[in-house]
């Protein structure tokens, strides 16, 4: 997957598939996420997605998991959500979630 790429607004979007603009961050920058991926998104013209990293803490991390989950749905913001656990070695390892 390419990484980090500059866009023309000067912000910088983290990861870039043919269809997803992706931001990667901890878990406990939920929020911070959902607008990043949603200005990459348009900028790019591709659909929004993150990756959310559990730094340590899984039952912390399932909190923002949470959190997310309930921002996203509210909204009904077309985002695709990765929840990546310290134990997760690959991107396909991580429990994916299409809103």
């Amino acid at each position: 997957m390419p990484q980090e790429r500059v866009l023309p607004n000067g912000t910088r979007v983290d990861c870039i598939t043919d269809h997803l603009a992706i931001e990667v961050d901890w878990t406990h920058k939920w929020a911070e996420a959902i607008g990043q991926s949603l200005l990459y998104a348009a900028t790019t013209e591709k659909l929004p997605a993150i990756i959310l990293v559990c730094k340590v803490n899984p039952a912390g991390c399932l909190k923002h998991e949470y959190l997310i989950s309930e921002a996203v749905a509210y909204w009904k913001l077309p985002i695709t959500v990765w929840m990546c656990m310290p134990s997760d070695l690959a991107l396909s390892e991580c429990s994916r979630r299409d809103y």
